[in-house]
C-alpha cells in the first residue's frame, strides 16, 4: 500500500466520521416537542408476527459475503517505509517486505 493510499484512506475515515458526527448533531438538535409522537418512517413496515424475515442470500456489490468478514482500513508502517493493510480471514495484517 502506498503512502498516497494511506493518506486517501485516512481522508476518507475522517470524512465518513464528520459526515456521522453531522447526523448526530442534527437528530440531537431536531427532537420532536414533548407530547409528539415520532412515526417511523414511510414504507418501513415490520413483519407481522410470526413471520421470519431472512436476510438475503448474497450481497449488494460492494459488501462482503454473508460469510465473509471486512477488516479496518488501519495501516501498519512497515521498516522500508511502506505500509501494509488488514486482510484475510482474521483481518490480520501481512509481513512487510523482507520479513
Amino acid at each position: 500500500m502506498t503512502a498516497s493510499r494511506v493518506k486517501d484512506a485516512v481522508i476518507a475515515v475522517l470524512a465518513t466520521l464528520c459526515v456521522v458526527l453531522a447526523a448526530l448533531l442534527y437528530r440531537a438538535t431536531s427532537a420532536a416537542p414533548p407530547g409528539l409522537a415520532i412515526q417511523p418512517p414511510v414504507g418501513i413496515v415490520p413483519p407481522p408476527p410470526g413471520v421470519s424475515v431472512s436476510p438475503p442470500q448474497s450481497a449488494p456489490p460492494g459488501f462482503p459475503a454473508p460469510n465473509q468478514r471486512a477488516c479496518t482500513m488501519e495501516a501498519k508502517l512497515c521498516p522500508d517505509g511502506s505500509a501494509v493493510g488488514r486482510s484475510g480471514p482474521n483481518c490480520e495484517f501481512p509481513k512487510c517486505p523482507g520479513e
